[in-house]
């Protein structure tokens, strides 16, 4: 858990982890961490290399870690985003999934998802 100033704390949820590559476990860990609050959301490019730095730093101090790991770090974020999304679009006919994300099918919503996904494979710059 990690208190993100005004929005209070926030919960890093580990069960993803330990199924793929480490980049991976490594990517979900900046999101939670450089996301903004809810930890769904990319955060700022910047953001997102500054936590990635401070955790190949610690990370490397116990395991090592190819140094291109980073360059992994947004088609990983947007291959997520988009498996989260197809499973809920998998899920899409239980009511408690219709409550939770009611805007799921909305031309909006979609808009700022596939804007989402594109900020991730964006250059950074």
């Amino acid at each position: 858990m990690r208190w993100r100033g005004r929005h209070g704390p926030t919960l890093i949820d580990f069960d993803d982890f330990g199924n793929g590559p480490v980049a991976q476990d490594l990517a979900l860990l900046v999101l939670g961490i450089a996301g903004v609050a809810g930890g769904d959301r990319p955060g700022t490019a910047a953001a997102r290399g500054q936590v990635a730095d401070l955790l190949a730093r610690g990370y490397r101090q116990v395991r090592p870690l190819e140094p291109a790991w980073q360059t992994t770090l947004g088609p990983v974020l947007a291959a997520r985003r988009i498996h989260v999304l197809a499973w809920i679009a998998s899920r899409w006919s239980e009511p408690s999934f219709r409550e939770k994300y009611p805007d799921f099918t909305s031309a909006p919503r979609w808009e700022r998802e596939l804007a989402e996904v594109r900020r991730y494979l964006a250059p950074e710059t």
